[in-house]
């Protein structure tokens, strides 16, 4: 065997080798480019919460919490109680169909608001 020829070949083959194995050159560039699926961020579920005003957030973040519910602009000059008073059950026995007279009737009423201290 012919020893000029077989050096070059072999010093060639152990600079790929190295090159392969310390992760330097050519051969670093191909494994970088693929996702390294163990250092990847949790892929979150698809829930939603359901804030005060109606709306919905879902969940987001490097640890999937939810989202912060919006805060409605509060409006002046639009507060306020709206709701009826009823009196009721007149009868001591429900009836199927009901009996009409003892349907439950509104009842006017005042509502009164204090704070803490008992101040209107």
């Amino acid at each position: 065997m012919n020893l000029k020829f077989l050096l070059p070949v072999l010093f060639v083959l152990i600079i790929i080798i190295l090159a392969s194995v310390t992760d330097v050159g050519f051969f670093s560039n191909l494994f970088k480019k693929q996702p390294n699926l163990l250092n990847s961020p949790p892929a979150c579920t698809m829930e939603a919460k359901l804030c005060p005003d109606g709306s919905a957030v879902g969940r987001t973040g490097p640890n999937c919490e939810f989202a912060v519910c919006p805060t409605p602009a509060p409006v002046a000059g639009k507060s306020g109680i709206k709701g009826t008073a009823m009196l009721g059950p007149f009868c001591p026995v429900e009836k199927n169909p009901p009996d009409p007279n003892c349907a439950d009737r509104p009842y006017k009423t005042a509502l009164v608001a204090t704070n803490a201290n008992g101040e209107s």
